[in-house]
């Protein structure tokens, strides 16, 4: 599957249809950027059912989300984490929610750039895998864990990927 930003210069939040319900265990899921618009703002994270999908992930109080700047938003506020991830265009961003411990790990496999975590205060809420995109151009793949680890095998794969009809749900 993948998501494609038409819009001009507007932000658009979609939510996955996996819940992630609390003290479920780990859900882990893979995000490889395609193609950047002009701005190429994207925010990868997660977010309860009832986040409007006419703002960006972590605008309000139901979403969390990393955006391309190394940035933690939620309710409108960011957090600067220690590390910082190189993403860019075929960077493939392994999400990782530990719905136990409410932490959210982000890692750029394809770079090894290490890894960003965050604790979140979600409560007794499901969660969702979610994504925000903003200019047009914007492309986002999901990738099955099969696809990622090959990926990360053999960095020529990149090029390579099974076409979009072929992708598995995310994080499911």
């Amino acid at each position: 599957h993948s998501l494609v930003q038409k819009t001009s210069r507007k932000w658009s939040t979609c939510v996955g249809l996996s819940p992630l319900k609390p003290k479920s265990g780990i859900y882990k899921w893979c995000v490889k950027i395609e193609t950047l618009g002009r701005r190429g703002h994207c925010i990868f994270g997660v977010a309860t059912e009832d986040v409007s999908p006419n703002t960006y992930l972590g605008q309000d109080s139901s979403g969390w989300g990393l955006t391309m700047n190394n940035e933690i938003y939620h309710s409108s506020r960011s957090q600067q984490p220690e590390k910082a991830l190189k993403l860019s265009v075929n960077s493939v961003l392994e999400i990782v929610y530990d719905s136990n411990e409410n932490v959210l790990h982000f890692t750029d496999t394809a770079n090894q750039a290490g890894t960003i975590s965050s604790k979140i205060e979600s409560g007794d809420k499901t969660l969702y895998p979610a994504f925000s995109l903003f200019s047009p151009g914007d492309h986002i793949v999901f990738l099955s864990l099969t696809e990622a680890t090959r990926m990360l095998e053999s960095p020529a794969s990149h090029q390579n990927l099974p076409s979009t009809s072929e992708k598995q749900k995310i994080a499911g």
